[in-house]
């Protein structure tokens, strides 16, 4: 059985404009809409400026309530090459300002 987010996307657009966000998308199992009930939902961000390790943080948390769910939070640049056309393969895009 799939657990279905319930994504709100006034709440997606007025948190990506909170917190300086250019770039918001599900990658893993939510993406390909393979998630089972103890899935964590992989988001990968694109900052605006750079985010301290408390911003990040709290912008996890953040997420993990308004979701339900553990959040894995990775950052575009943090990508290395291997990992970054995993991700492009499955990337659902949520949010990415104009």
């Amino acid at each position: 059985m799939n657990e279905k987010l319930n994504i709100d996307s006034s709440f997606i657009d007025e948190f990506c404009t909170k917190h300086a966000i250019n770039y918001l998308g599900l990658f893993g199992s939510f993406a390909r809409n393979e998630q089972t009930p103890t899935s964590d939902v992989d988001v990968l961000v694109d900052f605006d400026h750079p985010q301290s390790l408390f911003g990040l943080s709290r912008i996890k948390s953040a997420l993990e309530t308004q979701l339900g769910k553990p959040v894995d939070l990775v950052t575009r640049n943090s990508l290395k090459p291997t990992i970054k056309s995993h991700i492009e393969k499955d990337i659902r895009t949520l949010y990415e300002k104009r």
